[in-house]
């Protein structure tokens, strides 16, 4: 007899947890790794260049061709711990759109008119028979409805939009200081790409009194810094996630077993 166990989450936050998990163990792991190393590196008194010191040759590893003196090795591994948590962030902002794209796959499985009337016009809410074919069954066709629709939604190239979409069409009620905290780290990462990892004036004013910003706005780029990033969006996520299942909006993630 078949038995199914229901938990009060969707898939979608499940494999964004899960993407989470393996993100902070990395960081982690990393960043601690090349704390120790740098410290190992600097008490090395017999080798003359970091390459020697970690056991590795120019040949093999030659970018680590750089001389074992302290200012060399400081800056050398505090710029790679900051590439660390900078590609933190750029994931993390990954896997958030990622969760909002299940989040409407899910919308779709559970009741797909009122999305499609709401984001698509006329013209953009139907399939050709061909298209439908090509697709094959019912589950691939919602599938490929849902990519449509969060290709619509990621067109307004900025994550507020496309959360405020997502929550104008929910009607859910999400507390406005952690949606802020939660989309002010995730703005981080267009910073990181496209404005060398500064902050622009009008990122400052959202962050006064929430991130201390260097002078010539740098941003902290560190372990503490990736580490509340994923914390404040993760809060986001899972309180999203359990309006939502307590609105029916969604599927509850279940297990069916035999016993």
């Amino acid at each position: 007899m078949a038995k199914t166990i229901t938990f009060k989450e969707t898939k979608a936050l499940q494999a964004f947890e899960g993407s989470i998990r393996t993100l902070n163990q990395h960081i982690q792991l990393v960043d601690r790794s090349l704390l120790i190393a740098n410290k190992i590196v600097k008490k090395d008194a017999k080798s003359k260049l970091i390459c020697e010191a970690l056991g590795c040759t120019v040949d093999t590893h030659p970018q680590l061709n750089v001389p074992c003196s302290s200012i060399d090795i400081s800056r050398v591994y505090t710029t790679s711990r900051k590439k660390i948590h900078e590609q933190a962030i750029v994931d993390l902002y990954r896997f958030f759109s990622r969760y909002i794209k299940d989040l409407i796959e899910e919308f779709m499985h559970t009741d797909p008119m009122p999305l499609l009337q709401q984001v698509c016009g006329n013209k953009d809410n139907t399939i050709n028979y061909a298209k439908i074919i090509s697709i094959g069954d019912y589950g691939k066709i919602i599938e490929f409805m849902a990519n449509s629709i969060f290709r619509k939604f990621e067109n307004e190239r900025s994550t507020t939009k496309l959360l405020d979409k997502i929550l104008s069409y929910t009607k859910i009620n999400i507390d406005s200081e952690v949606k802020e905290n939660a989309l002010l780290y995730l703005e981080i990462r267009h910073l990181i790409m496209h404005n060398r990892s500064l902050a622009d004036d009008n990122f400052m004013t959202k962050a006064h009194g929430k991130l201390t910003i260097h002078a010539n706005k740098k941003l902290p780029i560190n372990y503490e810094m990736s580490s509340s990033a994923i914390k404040k969006v993760c809060e986001l996520c899972r309180l999203i996630d359990k309006e939502l299942v307590a609105n029916h909006m969604v599927r509850e993630r279940c297990i069916v077993y035999n016993k």
